[in-house]
């Protein structure tokens, strides 16, 4: 089942959400800014279905929910939910889904995977028109079967990708223990198809990946990766497993994370309020585990991103508003500045065309949640230049 982390009802601290075993009932639970959470009373979902995904769809700045199948809920800014729609499409069931804005015009799409014939093999985007309404899109076929979704830019072009938890195709009744599972990049281009990248496979056959969770958890400026699963081969070890991206949406593997039960589903945020990313999960219990992130992990593919000389981001903390100190001779040519949020995901941009007086430049940014933000300068034919991180509160 889904789990996702958002603040519903706007008091500074991230909330959790999850679709209970059964998967006809929504659970929040309000977080206190320290990693704890007070389940409230659940919210009943008409129809049965695991898929689960939080964001503003309507544009009223409050965070909305889409869940089960495909029951559209909009919330009031307090963690109160009123029923919406239910989204009409022609998926037969939807496993899971994600809202991003996969063609850059400011709205928030949808993205779904179905299982027509019992695979977890299609998918497609549908387009958000501004106010919630999704246009149907045509699906794309995966040569593999999902077992986890998740949205980021994995390799730094300004685009959206799609990064696969799977396993092979078409495995009928083979036993899990002689499948082989991995982890897929589906590569973006601004449009709503996408072409079928690298495949990382696990280490061996059996070993499973089953949920996916997506965040810069070693600050190094891309996004990683982490998977939670067994080994069907022994059936004992159950463990999470990180996978650091170089950058290019190519992956590392670090050592597995032992676990008492493996977790059926993962989200990132910092939920302690300490500037990194950590990590919640739900097991076959109903036990929520909160593991919160330590020292960062290093990392032999590629040096942290390093800021100019010169460059500074104050205050920092902000919020609403903070400014950006160039030094001269930094642009050497128009560019426009980014914020990207932990997910790789572009929130804002300010075309810059000369050093402002003094290199003094306020970015105002209202409306964004709390949390820890990237701010890049692109300049045309040259790779993104890291200007430094923000915390937003």
């Amino acid at each position: 089942n889904d789990l996702r982390l958002a603040d519903l009802n706007e008091d500074g601290q991230l909330d959790l959400l999850a679709v209970g075993l059964g998967a006809t009932q929504l659970f929040v639970g309000l977080g206190n800014g320290a990693g704890d959470f007070a389940q409230q009373a659940p919210w009943p979902l008409p129809g049965a279905g695991t898929a689960l995904e939080v964001g503003d769809v309507n544009g009223d700045g409050h965070a909305d929910v889409l869940a089960g199948t495909l029951q559209q809920v909009y919330n009031d800014g307090t963690g109160h939910f009123t029923a919406a729609s239910t989204l009409q499409t022609s998926a037969v069931r939807c496993v899971f889904m994600r809202l991003a804005d996969f063609n850059l015009d400011g709205y928030l799409d949808l993205l779904l995977v179905d299982t027509p014939g019992g695979a977890y093999n299609q998918l497609a985007v549908m387009l958000n028109d501004g106010s919630g309404y999704f246009l149907g899109s045509t699906y794309q076929a995966l040569p593999v079967e999902a077992t986890g979704v998740e949205v980021g830019d994995l390799d730094g072009d300004g685009y959206l990708d799609v990064l696969l938890t799977e396993h092979d195709a078409n495995t009928g009744y083979a036993p899990n223990s002689v499948i082989q599972w991995g982890l897929t990049v589906l590569r973006g281009n601004g449009t709503t198809q996408f072409t079928v990248g690298p495949r990382q496979l696990l280490p061996a056959r059996g070993v499973s990946a089953e949920t996916l969770a997506l965040g810069d958890v070693d600050a190094d400026g891309d996004l990683d990766a982490l998977t939670a699963g067994l080994d069907y081969g022994t059936g004992a070890t159950q463990a999470v497993r990180l996978f650091l991206n170089n950058g290019q949406g190519n992956w590392q593997a670090v050592a597995p994370t032992a676990a008492s039960r493996a977790p059926r589903s993962l989200a990132l945020a910092d939920v302690d309020g300490d500037g990194d990313l950590d990590l919640a999960g739900d097991d076959d219990t109903g036990s929520l585990v909160v593991r919160r992130n330590g020292p960062a992990v290093p990392t032999p593919l590629a040096a942290a991103a390093v800021v100019p000389a010169g460059v500074t981001l104050h205050p920092n903390p902000a919020h609403g508003q903070f400014t950006l100190s160039l030094p001269a001779g930094l642009l050497s040519r128009p560019g426009t500045l980014t914020l990207h949020n932990a997910l790789g995901q572009r929130v804002y941009e300010q075309a810059l065309s000369a050093l402002p007086a003094g290199g003094q430049l306020p970015l105002l940014v209202p409306g964004l949640p709390p949390g820890l933000y990237l701010l890049r300068l692109a300049v045309a034919g040259e790779a993104p230049l890291p200007l430094g991180r923000v915390m937003l509160e």
